[in-house]
């Protein structure tokens, strides 16, 4: 998993990984669901609301798991020093 290795994988987690750098008190997790869903629900024309529903589901999935992982691994520190 990049974020455990605090790195990426160049998609919406650098945006969580800016934000919560920026702003300590976000969860990264949410803050990524956040970006997805905002990015499905800008596709529903092109997509269609099955999809969309499909993909918010997948990424409530995403979230809860990274929440997990990121939980059980005690949290996720952003070094500026890196």
């Amino acid at each position: 998993m990049c974020l455990s290795a605090e790195s990426t994988a160049i998609g919406f987690d650098v945006l969580a990984l800016i934000l919560k750098r920026k702003f300590e008190w976000m969860d990264v997790a949410v803050t990524m669901g956040i970006i997805n869903v905002t990015v499905l629900l800008i596709g529903l024309i092109s997509f269609g609301i099955v999809s969309v529903i499909c993909g918010i589901f997948f990424t409530v999935v995403q979230s809860f798991t990274l929440k997990l992982a990121l939980k059980y691994r005690g949290g996720l520190s952003i070094n500026e020093n890196k």
